[in-house]
């Protein structure tokens, strides 16, 4: 029988959608055959430009680094795990629920200097969209999409009609309903960003969706209060480290690695019959490790 083949797509990148790579990697022994997307951001470095604007030039840059970033994670914790560049701004339509002076600066989270090692030719990407497709095409079981991030490459992918006919169970954070745990907004990130790519694959999906909202995967039962917690608990120091920063530049009161969630819900769907999981309810959870522990978190 074919091996199932998963696809992971990511948003461009924030902490925990390199932890849900990872994890994905560590424990979906089920998934023999894994890549990862990685979808951009639309950049603008004045910060008081208006949401809607972006620099192209600049969005590339930062696409690629976060890929990179991606690339270098995923090899630091043992994996070789192909990733590709997704649809780029432009291409995808993508927009942004955070004002840019909110944003992030991604080069500050380059704590590897994952960047100048694909610059420089140390670290390659698979490839863009155009060459995950061609790799999809060859191989052969069901494919299960984890969607960590906008829904604007599996899109691209569901109008392939050879891939379409293969499109198995998918797991998702971030819901068609409303959220109180949703930041700047009370709409999933994940579909706000390109709402008419999510719509399409919401009335076009042939296969059972399963969707986590981030009243769950953001709350406080399976949420750490800084960095150093989590390493008491013992999460892998990578994670560990980013997070540290990623306190200290937007002073986030509580840290959450919320896409990891995805990687426990494929987990469960695909050895427990597709039963829907319940997440932090279900799982009698006493801490936030014991919990990221069962999700399979990559751990040290």
């Amino acid at each position: 029988m074919p091996e199932p083949v998963g696809v992971i797509c990511a948003d461009g990148v924030s902490i925990d959608n390199l932890s849900a790579a990872i994890a994905a990697a560590h424990t979906l022994s089920i998934i023999r055959e894994l890549i990862v997307i990685v979808s951009p951001r639309p950049v603008n470095r004045d910060p008081d430009a208006p949401i809607t604007s972006y620099d192209a030039a600049e969005s590339h840059r930062v696409h690629l680094l976060n890929a990179a970033r991606m690339v270098g994670a995923l090899r630091r914790a043992g994996y070789r795990t192909p990733v590709y560049l997704g649809l780029s701004v432009a291409e995808a339509g993508l927009t942004t629920t955070i004002p840019h002076h909110r944003h992030v600066d991604e080069r500050r989270y380059d704590l590897h200097g994952d960047y100048p090692k694909l610059i420089g030719g140390q670290l390659k990407l698979a490839g863009r969209l155009e060459d995950a497709i061609a790799y999809l095409k060859r191989t052969k079981g069901p494919i299960h999409p984890m969607m960590c991030g906008p829904y604007t490459d599996l899109s691209a992918i569901m109008q392939v009609p050879d891939l379409y006919r293969r499109l198995g169970v998918l797991a998702g954070q971030g819901t068609f309903g409303l959220s109180k745990r949703t930041m700047f907004g009370n709409e999933a990130f994940n579909i706000a960003v390109a709402r008419p790519a999510a719509l399409a694959v919401r009335e076009r999906y042939p296969s059972s969706m399963h969707l986590i909202s981030s009243d769950e995967t953001r709350h406080p039962q399976v949420s750490f209060s800084n960095a150093l917690e989590m390493a008491n608990w013992g999460i892998c120091r990578e994670i560990v480290d980013l997070y540290g920063v990623h306190q200290q530049q937007t002073g986030q009161p509580q840290l959450s690695i919320h896409d990891s969630h995805v990687i426990f819900m494929m987990n469960q769907l695909l050895r427990r019959g597709r039963k829907v999981p319940r997440l932090h309810t279900e799982a009698k959870v006493t801490n936030p490790a014991s919990y990221y522990r069962m999700v399979g978190t990559y751990l040290s």
